[in-house]
């Protein structure tokens, strides 16, 4: 049988000072098809998403919709170098600990890259499944969009936790980021929470 579920994301957007601008709730509907998870926005505070052209999409949107849909390989593997940390129980289950590094050549041909090419952190590493269980991921140096000029990334953390269900099937429990830096000329800053 096929798995549907629900899945809740909040923005809260935050002034300089990091009080409350305001907030977006997203609500999505994740099944799968052909052997993939599809995504698919069903409501934005409570309403209808109303649809955008590609040219009404920020650089920072793009990048986010794709590292939702990042897939691990090869490609995305061969970028970093990983260290073993430990062996450490996670939810009841042993996982081996893995620390992450982006290599100095990895290669850079799109914003996309600059930003994965960024990232650093810590895997959870299932031992019975080989899955990912949880990941703390931050960015290891500043992450300028076209040379600055579009905005910068000065800040993101992002923990990821993932539940095994049953044997072989892992679904995402919960994800949270916190993200700072600059859009033209102003100053973006954000919590997002999803479960």
């Amino acid at each position: 049988d096929a798995i549907a579920y629900q899945r809740t994301s909040s923005v809260e957007y935050l002034n300089e000072d990091g009080t409350l601008k305001r907030k977006q709730t997203r609500i999505y509907k994740v099944f799968p098809r052909d052997g993939r998870s599809v995504t698919r926005l069903v409501t934005v505070n409570g309403r209808a998403p109303k649809e955008k052209s590609d040219k009404q999409r920020s650089a920072a949107r793009e990048t986010g919709e794709k590292s939702r849909m990042l897939t691990v390989s090869d490609d995305l593997l061969s970028r970093f170098e990983f260290t073993f940390v430990r062996e450490e129980k996670f939810a009841d289950r042993p996982t081996w600990v893995l620390a992450f590094a982006p290599k100095a050549d990895a290669p850079e041909e799109e914003i996309f890259d600059k930003f994965i090419n960024a990232m650093a952190g810590k895997l959870w590493i299932d031992q019975e499944e080989y899955q990912l269980a949880k990941a703390e991921v931050h960015l290891s140096k500043r992450v300028a969009f076209f040379g600055g000029l579009a905005g910068a990334l000065d800040k993101l953390d992002l923990t990821l936790i993932q539940r095994r269900i049953e044997p072989s099937v892992w679904l995402g429990e919960a994800i949270n980021i916190d993200c700072s830096g600059r859009k033209l000329f102003t100053t973006m800053k954000f919590r997002a929470f999803e479960n």
